[in-house]
């Protein structure tokens, strides 16, 4: 269970840093690049991201082939990108990249050892944590970080996942299928984390919200908020841990408390946006959480969360080409905020 919940922890990380990069990069490529327009700006991110339907073909290979190939080419394809600087072919690296990382999500949540669980629901939460560590200490995400660095961290995350993925597949696996309601948590899993991404983990948000980090106040303002952040994302990871009574509806109403905050930009009061940060992480846990009964097709569960991401990259786009057009946002909080509440 622990070698499970590695591989599924350093996976995730991967999948946030090459979704990271490579949107970016289709944003500076083609809009500050080519200038193109962007409606053929959020056509190619949503291409991106439907490359999680990829996971329908390659679980006809059977659950460990299927986990195994798309972890292997997640690990390689991160691993070039973190090696070059090229602009072309980081966009094309990192295409494969996002369609092999979101298909081994999705099949490592459907297929899982007889009598066993998904990892998902201990490895999310961690993964989410981890990361906002690793922004807040980095200053950046270790995909931009000078080569030698990103490399050598690159480097030795690639091989525990591969390490950690060689022990957890040597079991045989079977396939898990979601009820209607637990496809509806997949479903809603990527637009929480466009939540997290844009505020609820994102501490210089939270801080720029309250008006800090502005000037003319000392330096270190923000920092502070990322702590204030931090602390409210390791009291989610603990309720969870202690099987807290209500987490649901405590990280429903932390989601949408939170974000309403933010969203509000007042002074100083917007530091309990933060608040935020712990919805995100018991969310993320909550929205996986359903015991999956086994089936022989993944089909459900990979397609839910495949939709979930075109609905994560069209938010996105709304959001940022109408410049922080919040409403959006308001309609990716209230989808997880409900979802959490309804999934069993």
């Amino acid at each position: 269970m622990i070698t499970e919940t590695a591989f599924a922890v350093v996976g995730v990380l991967l999948v946030l840093a090459d979704l990271r990069a490579t949107l970016s990069q289709v944003y500076h490529s083609l809009y500050l690049g080519l200038a193109l327009p962007n409606a053929i700006v959020g056509g190619v991110a949503l291409a991106i991201l439907g490359g999680s339907f990829a996971a329908l073909g390659l679980a006809w290979l059977g659950g460990r082939r299927a986990i195994g190939t798309s972890a292997t080419v997640l690990a390689g394809a991160t691993l070039l990108l973190s090696a070059t600087r090229a602009q072309w072919p980081d966009l094309v690296i990192g295409a494969v990249a996002c369609a092999a990382g979101l298909s081994w999500l999705a099949l490592i949540h459907v297929s899982r050892v007889p009598e066993g669980r998904s990892p998902l629901p201990v490895a999310l939460p961690l993964a989410l944590a981890i990361d906002l560590a690793l922004r807040v200490a980095l200053n950046q995400s270790v995909l931009d970080l000078p080569v030698p660095a990103s490399l050598a961290i690159v480097l030795a995350a690639c091989l525990l996942f591969l390490g950690a993925g060689l022990v957890t597949l040597a079991r045989e696996r079977e396939w898990a299928v979601p009820s209607w309601r637990g496809a509806l948590g997949l479903f809603a899993l990527p637009p929480l984390l466009l939540v997290a991404e844009t505020g609820g983990l994102n501490a210089a948000q939270v801080a720029g919200s309250a008006r800090l980090g502005l000037g003319p106040e000392e330096a270190g303002s923000t920092e502070r908020v990322a702590l204030l952040v931090g602390l409210a994302a390791g009291a989610a990871l603990v309720a969870l841990a202690r099987g807290a009574p209500r987490m649901r509806v405590a990280a429903a109403v932390a989601l949408a408390a939170g974000a309403t905050l933010i969203w509000l930009r007042v002074p100083v009061l917007s530091l309990a946006g933060a608040a935020t940060a712990f919805g995100c992480v018991a969310g993320a846990a909550l929205l996986v959480s359903e015991e999956e009964r086994t089936a022989g097709s993944p089909a459900r569960g990979v397609v839910a969360l495949a939709f979930g991401w075109l609905l994560f990259g069209a938010a996105a786009f709304m959001h940022f080409a109408f410049y922080d057009f919040l409403p959006v946002l308001a309609a990716a909080t209230l989808l997880a905020a409900v979802t959490v509440l309804l999934v069993p």
